[in-house]
């Protein structure tokens, strides 16, 4: 799914039972909710199978991109402005974009950039279309020392792809090893061989002032690196197994890292068979676990930032599959919620943050009784209670979050469940009702 803010409008991806999985278009509440294009009139044309459904702000105005396949041209890139019309194909001068599973799709430069089926790392405003290196705010000169400074690299963005408002960093292969890149729109670029007797390969990456820090392979193991604008390099981390001695091999994997201040938390494997939760201080170097009780930190719904701490679910003794939160430190960091008493598990599948207020879904109980997988909801450091059940009653579960994600607008908190009657639809809950930010619709 995608919310588009110019438009105020929901794209989605859905079944009606008669046109197989197509697009969608939706202002927020039922009556509104249209069929917007049948893309592939004789089968499933699967929006945002690979890529997922991004919206994006181009010269213009809002533009919405997704793979599609239309039973002709393959899986290919997509554009939308919510409109049926509007709807196409990215195509420029007779070409296309085609995509595999291994496509990675992020905003820069006022379009989107995406690795392609044929090994181009592409961007397109959805009307333009060039290579990365020969984007339409370069000069003619940028251009060409741009395609000087990549020619031979191949493998485009199949580890790492990510970016801001003005820089782009990509994996790329060249001479045989997978390393990070960086290009901005001022045209700068910079290379890194972070590994010289093998690949890096690069991921998880997070932005931090001056630079990035990411997880990549060096000859310890996969280790945090931060990797400066100005093409400088530093290892931060020297995790090993405890048990074997051996360098780690899983970090950073389900928690990703998350920044607070001169802090960096992530997941690490260094000892028995699930990750555990790590800090990494900037300023002093020194690298810490943060708890040794609670393990698998992320694996279900990853973890998000709120009120200068990283929520994330985990599981913990007694408590089994609930949330936990850190500030970085060891005595900051807690198991915060057991929604479902004793060892029955919550099954955390998605958070979402607005304010002093974390937005989850989640399966707990009140007064007693079974909610099912549904909305909850924490103001501050308070005590976690039930926002919406779209399927009340005993023994009922409207299994929120089972399919898509959850996503918050500016008004809206918008998901999919089960409310008993009409199976997998999309459920819209405003989260005015708790921050005070209503909205009327007229």
């Amino acid at each position: 799914m995608a919310w588009m803010v110019e438009q105020q409008r929901l794209l989605t991806a859905g079944v009606n039972g008669n046109d197989g999985c197509e697009l969608w278009v939706s202002q927020g509440f039922e009556s509104s909710t249209q069929f917007l294009l049948d893309i592939n009139p004789n089968g499933d044309a699967l929006p945002g199978q690979f890529l997922g459904i991004t919206s994006v702000p181009t010269m213009y105005g809002e533009r919405v991109f997704f793979d599609a396949d239309d039973g002709v041209h393959g899986r290919q890139l997509w554009v939308s402005d919510a409109t049926s019309s509007g709807t196409k194909r990215v195509v420029s001068n007779g070409d296309s974009l085609s995509l595999t599973s291994s496509a990675h799709l992020v905003p820069w430069g006022q379009g989107v950039v995406v690795n392609t089926a044929n090994d181009a790392l592409m961007w397109t405003d959805g009307i333009n279309l060039n290579t990365v290196f020969s984007h339409p705010g370069f000069s003619a000169a940028q251009q060409q020392n741009l395609d000087t400074f990549s020619f031979g690299m191949v493998t485009f963005a199949t580890e790492m792809l990510h970016s801001n408002s003005t820089h782009l960093w990509f994996s790329a292969k060249a001479q045989n090893d997978i390393e990070p890149y960086l290009i901005t729109l001022d045209a700068e670029f910079q290379s890194w061989d972070l590994n010289p007797s093998g690949a890096s390969q690069p991921n998880a990456p997070t932005i931090i002032e001056g630079g990035l820090v990411l997880v990549a392979e060096s000859q310890n193991g996969r280790q945090l690196v931060r990797l400066g604008d100005d093409g400088s390099q530093n290892w931060l981390t020297t995790l090993q197994h405890q048990g074997t001695g051996n360098p780690t091999t899983h970090v950073a994997e389900y928690l990703g890292i998350h920044q607070l201040g001169s802090l960096l938390v992530f997941d690490a494997l260094t000892s028995g068979v699930d990750p555990q939760v790590w800090s990494h201080n900037l300023s002093s170097g020194n690298t810490q676990i943060l708890s040794t009780i609670i393990v698998a930190p992320g694996d279900w719904a990853g973890g998000i930032l709120h009120q200068q701490r990283v929520w994330f679910d985990c599981v913990a003794p007694s408590v089994a599959h609930e949330i936990c939160s850190s500030d970085g430190t060891v005595n900051g960091t807690r198991v915060e919620t057991d929604l479902r008493a004793g060892m029955a598990s919550s099954n955390i599948l998605g958070f979402a943050s607005y304010g002093e207020h974390l937005f989850f879904l989640a399966s707990g109980q009140r007064d007693g009784i079974e909610s099912g997988s549904s909305l909850w909801h924490i103001q501050n450091d308070g005590l976690p209670s039930l926002a919406y059940d779209p399927w009340p009653g005993v023994n009922n579960n409207s299994a929120s979050g089972t399919y898509g994600e959850l996503m918050l607008t500016e008004h809206h908190l918008i998901f999919i469940s089960h409310d008993g009657v009409r199976g997998h639809e999309i459920h819209v809950w405003s989260h005015g009702e708790r921050t005070g930010d209503w909205l009327i619709w007229l």
